[in-house]
């Protein structure tokens, strides 16, 4: 039981890295960006490419690259590109609508149109042969790490603790830049209200293009680690999207827009999987989330908004 409720955690700790980055284009923007995934999925590619490693098909199969970053490097270089590209994205996607005002079911089915064609960017450019990083890519670290909790030995992977770690301190950054800092004060005074906000100042597209470019960097980082890892490594162009869905019923369960609640929610779900059979983990997990949202539709920590009519 201790390691079932070890390893749920544990998995959790992955779908949470994930949900964050959903989370705070959401609490800012009120809409669901499914390009998020696609953004995640290009994150473990570059990282995989600055490291020097072959790509064996697509376009640029065999490309001899001119350079071999270690792991720490690769993956930050990649987090910012993964940014930069989240940016481009809501130039060429989302502004435009934002614009004109419309409607945000727009949005929603805007951004299934880039997840698609940066999915099949991806396929394009790398092709559907999957990709391992090394076994050793941070030296000498040991693979496992064991505890002894109430008189049993639970062995976890040491990879996975990093993940959660890595999780819990994006989650707790984010936090405090949204409530402490200047620019997080004046995104969240562009969720309460994106005009008035404009009109006291506040350069609105600037930091729309900001918190883009977090939720892109925390993509792109989420995706190198979980591809790291996960055993079989970077899938295939749907590796991002194969996450999505869960991603989803993270921040639904947590609470819209709540970045503590991603969390929460991860580990909800990653603990409810782990503890159900094999091949009712997805039933379990979901039928979880439709019970809390029956009690509380609002999520583990959302807050009910009051409407003025």
């Amino acid at each position: 039981m201790i390691f079932q409720l070890v390893s749920g955690l544990a998995t959790g700790g992955t779908y949470a890295i994930f949900a964050i980055g959903y989370t705070l284009v959401f609490s800012i923007l009120g809409i669901i960006n499914f390009a998020h995934a696609a953004v995640f999925t290009l994150g473990a590619y570059f990282t995989y490419i600055l490291m020097g490693r072959n790509i064996t098909s697509g376009v640029v199969k065999g490309t001899d690259f001119p350079f071999e970053m270690t792991f720490i490097v690769a993956m930050l270089v990649s987090a910012i590109l993964a940014g930069l590209i989240s940016v481009l994205i809501d130039t060429i996607a989302f502004r435009p609508l934002r614009n004109r005002k419309a409607d945000s079911l727009l949005a929603l089915v805007t951004s299934l149109g880039m997840t698609i064609i940066l999915v099949n960017g991806i396929q394009y450019l790398f092709g559907t042969d999957s990709y391992s990083f090394p076994a050793r890519v941070l030296g000498d670290m040991p693979p496992n790490v064991k505890f002894d909790i109430l008189n049993e030995t639970v062995t976890v992977r040491t990879k996975t603790l990093v993940v959660m770690g890595v999780s819990i301190v994006i989650a707790s950054l984010l936090t405090l830049f949204i409530t402490k800092t200047k620019t997080g004060r004046g995104l969240r005074a562009i969720s309460e209200d994106p005009t008035t906000a404009s009109l006291m100042g506040i350069n609105t597209n600037r930091l729309i293009m900001v918190a883009f470019f977090i939720s892109g960097f925390i993509a792109g980082l989420a995706g190198t680690l979980v591809a790291w890892n996960v055993s079989s490594g970077i899938t295939d162009p749907y590796f991002g999207v194969k996450f999505g869905l869960k991603g989803l019923a993270v921040i639904v369960l947590g609470g819209l827009g709540n970045i503590p609640g991603a969390i929460i929610g991860g580990l909800v779900i990653g603990v409810a999987e782990a503890f159900a059979p094999s091949e009712y983990t997805d039933a379990v997990a979901f039928g979880i989330l439709f019970v809390v949202l029956l009690v509380r539709p609002q999520g583990l920590l959302g807050q009910k908004v009051q409407q003025k009519v």
